[in-house]
């Protein structure tokens, strides 16, 4: 479910809306309510409005997804003017307030962007070391494979990650004809799952992520085993 701030929305959210939206979340036995941030003519108190709103709600879950400006690639953010968008300094003060918000409404701070109440099972397995990071956000998870479906999709084999093709017109045209190929790949140095004591690529990132610390050695080799998986899947000609 995402709830985006009033003010940015195109159609305003009535109290009789709100109300729907919850009745027909709560029959769930668990929900997560993701607001959006980073928006055209967004404010700090625009986006505390929007996640005072979604806190009334209970979720056990929510996020604070930032909207992505890149009208090179996705051509109807065309007609958003950049100038209307809050600059660097503005979201990282839109983020903490928001943040602050759901803290004092009683919930964890999970990693970079999300937030649990103190029963979910996000919130245990951050205090259990059991939190991971995949492409879809956080996961208490610790399956080690991760199969993706749909276009731009990225999943995780013990050898490394993969994507599916961008685009869904290419996307959909590969599965019509059967072609299971992914449009790239990235290998990976580990083939198991991550330890504390591991100093592996993907550990090392997933401890940044996960627990906001990593240790300079951990860090260095993390960025070194990245560049030989890079070297090793660029192209070559002979």
């Amino acid at each position: 479910m995402r709830v985006r701030s009033r003010r940015e929305q195109p159609r305003h959210l009535s109290g009789t809306d709100w109300h729907n939206a919850k009745t027909q979340a709560s029959s769930a036995a668990r929900w997560f309510v993701i607001t959006m941030g980073r928006l055209p003519r967004q404010t700090v108190v625009s986006w505390v409005e929007t996640a005072r709103a979604a806190v009334a709600m209970r979720p056990d879950r929510l996020a604070l997804f930032g909207y992505s400006h890149i009208p090179s690639q996705i051509k109807n953010q065309r007609l958003i003017e950049a100038e209307f968008l809050p600059h660097s300094a503005a979201r990282a003060e839109q983020h903490a307030a928001v943040a602050v918000t759901l803290v004092a409404a009683g919930y964890r701070e999970i990693g970079l962007d999300h937030f649990a109440l103190p029963h979910d099972e996000l919130a245990l397995a951050q205090e259990t070391g059991r939190l991971r990071r995949n492409s879809l956000g956080y996961s208490a998870d610790t399956c080690r494979t991760l199969i993706c479906f749909g276009a731009s999709a990225i999943g995780r084999i013990g050898q490394g990650y993969v994507q599916n093709e961008v685009t869904r017109d290419f996307y959909i045209r590969h599965i019509a004809a059967a072609d299971w190929r992914h449009r790239r790949a990235i290998a990976s140095q580990t083939t198991t799952a991550c330890e504390p004591q591991s100093s592996s690529d993907y550990c090392a990132i997933s401890r940044l992520t996960c627990r906001q610390s990593v240790s300079p050695t951990d860090l260095i080799r993390s960025v070194f085993a990245v560049q030989m998986s890079v070297w090793r899947c660029w192209p070559r000609t002979e």
